[in-house]
């Protein structure tokens, strides 16, 4: 059995997720788009079609990413699968707040598996944290799975699976609501906004929180060594 020194040391160490990937994806699902709806308007495009060749950015980045990792995921399966229908509806019904709305959609369900998933033996940001903290090393992969033994390891996991699930469903909900109360075109723009600042927040509170994890894993190390110097007197 490993000792409370362990488990400080998994807390302190093993929450170091890279992100460099979920920001790629944040510029090329969301950035790039936006620019792109942007610059397209300034020369006279119409907002709905800005809308649909924005989108070739997120399908083709999906697409390429599911061919490369040779393997299917469901989320990014859903969202690209949403994407495509919500264009071609958009399209033929010449709505452009529904081109708006379908970038709610993947959020949405992220939240959704988010927060379901805490009813699973492991929550979602355990795999998610497993992908970003150890790639695709096998050996790491196994050594990050065998410290779900450890109470307060399993604590921060379903806190930041919660966190990201609450704010992923209310950033999706924010922007629903306001595509129908705002200015198509004004919405065009802050509707990405939107993405890239709660997903940077969400990063930001991330990294911050598990530095907290990794103090409060020495003071249960020390609690636990104070515990145990005093029963064995």
């Amino acid at each position: 059995m490993e000792s409370p020194e362990d488990e400080r040391s998994i807390i302190g160490t093993r929450f170091k997720p890279d992100f460099r990937g979920l920001l790629v994806s944040l510029a090329i699902n969301a950035g790039i788009p936006a620019v792109v709806v942007q610059v397209l308007i300034r020369r006279d495009v119409s907002l709905i079609v800005a809308l649909a060749i924005s989108a070739i950015f997120p399908v083709a980045y999906g697409a390429i990413g599911m061919v490369r990792s040779r393997r299917a995921d469901f989320i990014a399966l859903f969202s690209l699968f949403f994407i495509v229908i919500g264009i071609a509806t958009s399209l033929a019904s010449a709505d452009v707040r529904l081109a708006i709305v379908k970038d709610s959609l993947g959020p949405a369900l992220f939240g959704i598996i988010c927060l379901s998933s805490l009813l699973a033996p492991r929550p979602l940001m355990f795999m998610l944290g497993r992908q970003f903290s150890t790639g695709n090393n096998p050996a790491r992969q196994a050594d990050w799975d065998s410290h779900w033994a450890f109470p307060y390891f399993r604590l921060v996991n379903r806190l930041i699976t919660i966190v990201w699930g609450l704010a992923s469903i209310a950033d999706a909900t924010l922007r629903v609501v306001l595509a129908y109360m705002l200015d198509p075109k004004l919405m065009a723009l802050l509707s990405p906004l939107l993405s890239i600042i709660t997903t940077l927040g969400l990063i930001v509170w991330t990294i911050a929180y598990t530095r907290h994890a990794g103090i409060r894993g020495a003071q249960i190390r020390r609690a636990s060594e104070q515990a145990g110097s005093q029963s064995a007197r």
